[in-house]
């Protein structure tokens, strides 16, 4: 994205992706906006985990890697589906943690 100018000529902004393995429940609640799910808020678990407000999950596997699923262009009642699923296949192989894939905006600077 282009840095607002206005405000500080040296800022820009760049998409992260990040993984991160949360405990099950994995303690968050999600929000469907135009073409996106960002995760609207975290218990304190989650966020120590390292997931925050305004992430994007874009992809959810068991940590064993049995199970893997994208949840990119999905709506919000898919994404809940899927984060359903690889919790349920978690639990059936006896983990209590899965991975969420994330899109985070970081903001950044120019030298």
């Amino acid at each position: 994205l282009p840095a607002d100018t206005d405000s500080n000529p040296d800022q820009s902004y760049a998409i992260g992706r990040l993984k991160i393995i949360l405990a099950i429940p994995p303690g968050i609640d999600m929000v469907e906006t135009p073409e996106l799910v960002l995760v609207n808020g975290v218990t304190q678990t989650a966020f120590d985990a390292g997931i925050k407000p305004l992430d994007t999950i874009v992809g959810v596997s068991t940590i064993d890697g049995a199970f893997q699923e994208s949840t990119m262009v999905m709506n919000l009642d898919d994404t809940f589906r899927i984060i359903s699923m690889t919790i349920a296949h978690a639990r059936e192989n006896g983990q209590d943690e899965i991975e969420v894939e994330v899109n985070r905006l970081l903001k950044g600077y120019y030298k």
